[in-house]
């Protein structure tokens, strides 16, 4: 019944996984998931995170690898499953969230995003929390972003190379196509939701 849902719906399907679902347990009071893995570790999962991170066709772009869920308008920051489904062999977690939305997600996915905690061995990869990983915050940023000349990056290689992350393009001027060149001077432009 799962898989054929999930094909319905568009959802993409992984190979075999080594990392399979074994229980789950929904938490309300934290707004978390916890999961058993087939290696009896377990692992938490904000439902807010899954929501935002629904890999179907209707949230997600497959070619471009982005998501389409509009998270700053469609996203209710209390919304909780209701109903959870495992697959009988472990390897998919299907979600159906309180505003009737269906996500479902690869275990070998769903591992690689583990929030680590701190009992957890570092031996295992993370991309939700790695180690060394510093979330920013205003506080962090006040005055401390760096600062580069729209024409000298445009001209200097070595400005360029040294803007490459987070910083603020100054003296930037107000025609249309001004951000194109820009990116054209980084490498090619591609259009996505974000603009």
């Amino acid at each position: 019944m799962l898989s054929q849902f999930t094909k319905r719906r568009g959802f993409a399907s992984a190979p075999a996984s080594k990392f399979l679902v074994q229980t789950i347990e929904k938490k309300n009071e934290s707004g978390m998931l916890h999961m058993t893995w087939n290696n009896n570790s377990v692992n938490r999962y904000p439902f807010m995170y899954l929501r935002d991170n629904c890999r179907c066709s209707e949230c997600f772009h497959e070619s471009s690898l982005q998501r389409i869920f509009d998270t700053v308008g469609g996203l209710d920051l209390k919304i909780v499953p209701e109903k959870i489904e495992v697959s009988h062999d472990g390897e998919q977690l299907v979600i159906t969230w309180s505003d009737s939305h269906v996500s479902a997600f690869d275990s070998e996915w769903l591992h690689s995003r583990l929030l680590k905690d701190s009992e957890h061995s570092g031996n295992e990869r993370s991309i939700l929390n790695g180690e060394g990983v510093e979330f920013w915050n205003a506080e962090k940023l006040q005055d401390k972003i760096p600062r580069s000349d729209f024409q000298e990056l445009l001209r200097d290689d070595l400005a360029l190379f040294q803007w490459l992350g987070i910083a603020l393009v100054t003296n930037t001027p107000l025609q249309v196509g001004q951000v194109l060149k820009l990116c054209e001077r980084v490498g090619y432009s591609r259009t996505t939701h974000y603009g």
